[in-house]
């Protein structure tokens, strides 16, 4: 007989422990409280790029030194050792268009350097590479900005005759 009211006495236990378990979880808490918050999103253009021109340094004489062609942003070239520059030449700037979101702003992440060649044995090094605006800007209210980029070309002495390409990639990121 001992054995069953034990049995009974820890059954009541379990019971009470289960329905004080139960009423603490329950909806009746005084300490309930109930919060409503937003939830946002928005949906926005891709963003893109496109090179309008490519960064071209002209034509140019080699001299027995070598030396560098500098074309800035801005279109301005200049030439460095004994290097010369043909005044009919066609140069300019690479230039980019962005566009985006309406007055979003991006950052411009340019190459360290690029290897030109004429397709044989010779090879040129742009480096110093520059851009305008410098390290990023706001595309307009239309979504719309351009970037124009320069850089330095380095001339070897007596550097070999022919037409020079390459190719850099520039990284620009949206925010």
């Amino acid at each position: 007989m001992k054995m069953n009211i034990f049995n009974k006495k820890q059954s009541t236990i379990s019971v009470v422990g289960v329905l004080l378990t139960i009423i603490s979880f329950s909806p009746l808490s005084l300490n309930a409280a109930t919060v409503i918050a937003t939830v946002d999103a928005q949906i926005t253009a891709d963003a893109s790029m496109a090179a309008s021109t490519g960064l071209v340094f002209g034509d140019m004489t080699a001299g027995a030194l070598g030396g560098a062609v500098i074309l800035d942003p801005d279109g301005r070239r200049i030439s460095s050792g004994t290097v010369s520059l043909n005044s009919a030449s066609v140069s300019s700037p690479a230039t980019l268009r962005l566009s985006g979101v309406p007055n979003g702003t991006y950052t411009i992440i340019l190459p360290s350097s690029v290897i030109l060649s004429d397709g044989g044995a010779n090879n040129m090094i742009v480096t110093g590479f520059t851009s305008n605006p410098d390290a990023g800007g706001q595309l307009n209210g239309s979504g719309v900005a351009t970037v124009k980029v320069g850089g330095t070309l380095n001339v070897g002495a007596n550097q070999g005759f022919g037409n020079y390409s390459g190719s850099m990639t520039i990284v620009i990121n949206y925010f």
